[in-house]
């Protein structure tokens, strides 16, 4: 080959537009297989050498040891492994009711053929992204929702994500599982709920409606615990005295440090994690009013020292419309807020810290909560919406609904009735206009505010607190007993399906003696939908995880009489599970009834008090016995400074949320996924986030350092400054390189005509992949290197003899070489691995008559 370089064309100076669409990212993956020494065939874009020193089924083995282990359950698959997992599942028994989707990215389907038996085509399908979003919509994939029986699994080239497209579609294929789970199995959760609100039925005594069109025609301020609150809160408190001032009960915090103290505290969530960031509201003023949930965290309410109103139902089985009171609105705390504000009837309601996005900075709450310790968000990966100043900001899926929630109540609000935020940051609402502090007359001044509070609040005494103690436990016992009956009803019910099923298996029993436990059957399920027909609607609702297992995944067509029993047998065993559950929870509930009658009744032992304050951590009840009971302060001193002393401790403790939150500090492990996301999806106002972000910890971080860069050169790309990009990553040590950044470089360093960049890049990457050597021998032809270029050509080929795209540009090369005999031997072999292929015959047929 001494004579190769004596070109008769002249030095070629372009890549092929294949290999320039690839270098730039706008081919995701070469058409190249390998065969590995198992002798299956595998993408090296998106597997790279992984299944060179072991067989697939080995690896899968020990990466996915539970993958047939559970059933009726659905399997959702990011990526198909060059088809290799695909058929890992198919050649396995599964298990009864489950089913198996891959979803794959456009480009890799394109290459892949995978034949699913028709035996298995209900198990198990292969889809793209676009038809995940369908199918997802189609029965019986509902079901699998419902009872949060998924899972999202990811494939090893889509856990590796050689290919950054991997990244995007496990990101679009969770937030996909995430919604259709949140909405078809919302029901789910409601035990929680209901757990509470029984365990709050001692304190929840006086209804919100009492605040019904108390304050027409005034403005108040709801303050919710966004970024936004910061900049409010000098301009609220300088007019504190002309509006109500509404807080959210996690920035009690901030509102103590400032010295603001709010007319009204709304509280909702029932997770021990809100009286984590919520219970600073214990020393707050007594004469602050606290407007609960009827859920709330329930040591919110028994610890807390002022007058507090409930709203929603007392009791669970209550029909709201019966006793009006003003429900709560979900599914935020600012929600319920401004529900609970525009049944006040104020005609004017200001919005702060209500932002429901990230601010620019990515920081997502406001100064001294928990969440703000742990700095801006770096890896959530949210949504993004319209701000009132007309930027782009992120925010989450939770937050998404919270505002379509915000958006429902000003739709329905009436005329004399406006709502307004004072941030223009914040997240643009149709129906909520921006207002600015600065344009704002207040002219009423509301001295008595919390006079008409205390007022409205305050109409229950000690003995009256006392009768509805009373009252509710016997309204509880009788609940008790109505259980106990419809237990008892399905006990028979599931005696008489018992007998059914024994029909099956013996000829001997008559069609009338069928016919006659059916009948029985059907007169218990009217029984209890006659006789207890609340308490059995209420009983569907509390049971609902329980019932969700009487839902099949079974396509009616194939059900059988042993099925339909079955299925019988599930409901009643759900009603009898969920009748005991609650029947468990009333118990409780009474109990806790009784410690606070015995509160409320003269000459309670103080050490029965004791010990029942400590057992539900109510350590502030002491104080409020003592308010009704002064003379007692001298008999029980210590024991009641005790109780003091654990108040303050179970306040000062640092909570769960502020650990989680220490740990989450600094952590980056996720930041590259997020950048690659924002790139792919063009956002330049992410990025621009991002990178500020990681420009404040790159100093002290060489992995910050690394991904500050890529992210400077992502955004750079997407700016169409290439030579601004390079020069990102030329900033970098050698050492904090990784393929991620040598891929870019290669790309780059032929955008703006550097190609020895790219020759150098690339000759770091085919230590990654074999899948860069055609590219890496392009780019030594193109960098004068000739016979470099051709043997990387060849040791290329002589691993990968079925590349015909390869041969045939070898072939090309050879041709402008001058080196006849060896380009017609490249034609003949890309004719030999792809029969009839028109550009090797074209070739061949120009050589041979040369």
């Amino acid at each position: 080959m001494s004579n190769l370089w004596h070109y008769p064309y002249g030095i070629i100076d372009e890549l092929t537009a294949a290999e320039m669409a690839y270098m730039t990212g706008q081919s995701p993956i070469q058409p190249i297989f390998s065969v590995s020494q198992y002798g299956e065939t595998v993408l090296p874009g998106v597997n790279r050498k992984l299944f060179d020193n072991q067989p697939s089924s080995r690896l899968f083995e020990q990466e996915y040891p539970n993958l047939f282990d559970t059933e009726n359950h659905l399997q959702v698959i990011v990526g198909l492994d060059s088809g290799l997992l695909a058929n890992y599942v198919l050649e396995h028994p599964l298990p009864a009711g489950s089913r198996y989707l891959f979803v794959e990215l456009d480009e890799v389907l394109a290459l892949l053929n995978i034949d699913i038996p028709t035996s298995l085509a209900s198990k198990v399908e292969v889809l793209s992204l676009t038809d995940l979003k369908i199918r997802v919509e189609q029965d019986p994939l509902p079901v699998y929702f419902t009872k949060k029986a998924t899972r999202v699994i990811k494939s090893q080239g889509a856990k590796y994500a050689h290919l950054a497209e991997y990244v995007t579609l496990c990101s679009q294929v969770e937030k996909l599982v995430e919604q259709q789970t949140f909405k078809h199995s919302i029901g789910l959760t409601q035990k929680l709920f209901i757990r509470r609100q029984l365990e709050n039925l001692p304190d929840n005594i006086l209804p919100a409606k009492l605040l019904s069109n108390t304050f027409e025609g005034k403005d108040c301020v709801i303050l919710a615990g966004g970024p936004s609150l910061d900049e409010h809160l000098p301009w609220i408190m300088a007019n504190q005295q002309k509006l109500v001032i509404i807080a959210v009960s996690r920035i009690s915090r901030q509102l103590l440090t400032h010295g603001l103290t709010p007319d009204i505290l709304v509280s909702v969530d029932p997770q021990e994690v809100s009286f984590d960031v919520s219970k600073e509201m214990l020393r707050l003023p007594k004469d602050v009013l606290f407007v609960n949930c009827n859920h709330v965290e329930p040591r919110l309410l028994a610890n807390w020292h002022g007058n507090s109103l409930y709203m929603g139902n007392r009791f669970p089985w209550e029909i709201a419309e019966e006793h009006g009171n003003i429900e709560t609105q979900g599914p935020t705390v600012t929600n319920a807020a401004l529900h609970l504000a525009v049944k006040m009837g104020f005609s004017r309601i200001l919005l702060s810290g209500t932002d429901l996005c990230y601010a620019s900075s990515g920081v997502t709450h406001a100064k001294g909560s928990y969440e703000a310790a742990v700095g801006a968000n770096m890896v959530v990966i949210g949504e993004w919406v319209d701000t009132y100043q007309g930027t782009k900001a992120e925010t989450s899926v939770q937050m998404i609904y919270a505002l379509e929630a915000l958006e429902e109540e000003a739709r329905s609000l009436p005329d004399h009735q406006h709502i307004f935020n004072l941030a223009p940051q914040a997240a643009k609402a149709r129906g909520i206009s921006h207002l600015p502090t600065s344009e704002i007359v207040l002219t009423d001044t509301l001295n008595n505010k919390r006079d008409l509070l205390k007022l409205l609040a305050s109409g229950m005494d000690e003995e009256q607190r006392l009768k509805a103690c009373v009252d509710a436990i016997s309204a509880l016992k009788q609940s008790e007993h109505h259980l106990s009956e419809m237990t008892l009803l399905c006990d028979e019910a599931l005696k008489y399906n018992g007998a059914l099923k024994k029909t099956l298996k013996s000829s001997g029993h008559s069609e009338s003696y069928h016919q006659s436990l059916v009948a029985r059957i059907d007169g218990i399920e009217k029984r209890l939908n006659e006789k207890f027909g609340r308490m059995t609607y209420f009983i569907k609702f509390f049971g609902y995880a329980e019932f969700t297992q009487f839902l099949t995944t079974t396509d009616s067509s194939e059900w059988r009489q042993k099925d339909m029993y079955v299925m019988t047998d599930s409901y009643y065993q759900a009603f009898k599970t969920s009748c005991i559950g609650l029947k468990t929870l009333l118990g409780e509930a009474l109990a806790h009834l009784e410690l606070r009658k015995a509160e409320y009744t003269k000459g309670t032992e103080v050490s029965v008090l004791m010990r029942g304050w400590e057992k539900h951590r109510e350590y502030g009840r002491a104080r409020l016995w003592l308010n009704t009971h002064p003379e007692m302060e001298h008999l029980h001193q210590e024991a009641l400074e005790t109780m003091e002393a654990a108040l303050n401790s179970m306040i000062d403790a640092k909570p769960e949320l502020a650990k989680r939150i220490d740990k989450l500090n600094g952590m980056l492990v996720h930041v590259e996924r997020k950048l690659l996301l924002l790139k792919n999806a063009g956002n330049q106002v992410g990025l621009a986030q991002m990178v500020t972000i990681l420009r404040g910890k790159a100093p002290a971080d060489n992995e910050a350092e690394r991904l500050f860069r890529l992210g400077e050169c992502f955004l750079f790309e997407l700016k169409g400054n290439a030579q601004s990009a390079l020069n990102a990553l030329l900033q970098l040590q050698e050492s904090q390189l990784t393929e991620r950044e040598y891929k870019e470089m290669a790309s780059l360093g032929l955008k703006v005509k550097q190609p020895d960049i790219s020759r150098l890049a690339l000759s770091k990457l085919i230590e990654y992949s074999d899948e860069y050597y055609p590219l890496y021998a392009s780019v030594l032809k193109l960098t004068g290197q000739y016979q470099n270029a051709a043997e990387t050509y060849l040791e290329y080929l002589n691993k990968y003899p079925g590349d015909v795209v390869t041969w045939i540009k070898f072939g090309q090369f050879m041709v402008e070489a001058g080196e006849r005999d060896m380009a017609i031997s490249a034609f003949h072999q890309a004719e030999q691995a792809d029969p009839g292929n028109a550009v090797a015959k074209h070739y061949l047929s120009e050589l041979y008559h040369q």
